[in-house]
């Protein structure tokens, strides 16, 4: 990912303000890309939309032209928001119950760079963040995928690409690349800080000393810095933004994207089997429920 052309726009109308349309535009506008929506318009008059304000549909003859009025009050609000920064616009309604593969099908049409797509809480029963929509994409969708949280990015806060410069994997080296290259180019956009964190768990074992504990320990530090340093050879990366942490990866990762103010987290998705789609899935589910930040995946030029 070093370039953005099309940026293609999941729009949820149910959300009183969906911070995607202001991630999207902010994109666009410093990109000089243009946008693809998409609106979700088959939850129209199942759940509660901010779209309804204003619009009178009491004396309607039916509900569908109810709806109707309500997407061409939606189309014109967003003409308007991305007009008003002269950002070319394309606006596409999806009326279909599988999002989804109506999703995957509007790359096929459009060629996005980048995906964006809001998580939200839809009630207080459904506590989760992600959805069905959110871990089929994550599983299939071939381009890098934002999906975002619902609010704004902080000042100053980082893009944080994780690594694994360890892994035996030569696809993983490579995707590593493209990890922080994504992630300087979201950096020149944006104007954040880059960051790169690896975490490694070196457990130490009760029948050791501590002077064996205390030189593998070191070796085994040693072999990651350099390691990670060989990766970073290849990059404009400040030393002083390299986080490597012994312990558990999640809770090292959750403690530096807090220290950090991370703005969006980049990971690497290699899966090449429907098993490792689903695990992909589900960890990147997992991810996503509890970090702070939004998450961009992006999959390895083999995927």
């Amino acid at each position: 990912m070093n370039s953005l052309d099309t940026i293609l726009v999941i729009v949820d109308p149910t959300v009183l303000h969906d911070h995607v349309i202001d991630k999207a535009k902010l994109f666009a506008h410093r990109a000089n890309a243009k946008v693809e929506l998409l609106i979700n318009c088959s939850v129209i008059g199942r759940e509660s939309s901010y779209y309804t304000v204003d619009i009178d549909t009491a004396n309607n003859e039916s509900p569908k032209k109810g709806s109707a009025e309500l997407q061409e009050f939606l189309i014109s609000e967003l003409e308007s928001e991305f007009s008003s920064l002269e950002i070319p616009v394309n606006i596409e309604l999806c009326h279909e119950e599988n999002l989804p593969q109506s999703i995957l099908e509007k790359i096929g049409r459009s060629t996005p760079n980048l995906v964006l797509k809001g998580t939200h809480r839809h009630s207080i029963l459904r506590q989760t963040l992600i959805t069905n929509t959110d871990w089929q994409l994550i599983r299939t969708c071939s381009v890098p995928l934002l999906l975002t949280k619902p609010h704004g990015w902080h000042k100053g806060g980082h893009v944080v690409a994780a690594v694994d410069p360890m892994h035996s994997s030569s696809e993983q080296g490579s995707l590593d690349d493209q990890l922080i290259s994504a992630a300087e180019y979201i950096t020149k956009i944006l104007g954040h800080p880059l960051s790169v964190f690896h975490a490694y768990y070196y457990p130490e074992f009760g029948n050791q000393t501590s002077g064996q504990n205390s030189t593998q320990s070191r070796d085994m530090r040693m072999s990651h810095n350099r390691k990670m340093y060989e990766l970073l050879s290849r990059h404009n990366v400040d030393p002083e933004f390299v986080n490597i942490a012994n312990g558990d990866t999640k809770t090292e990762m959750m403690h530096y994207l807090e220290k950090a103010g991370a703005n969006i987290l980049v990971v690497g998705a290699l899966a090449r089997s429907k098993l490792e789609r689903i695990v992909v899935g589900s960890t990147a589910e997992k991810m996503l429920d509890d970090i702070p930040c939004d998450l961009l995946i992006l999959k390895s030029n083999g995927d």
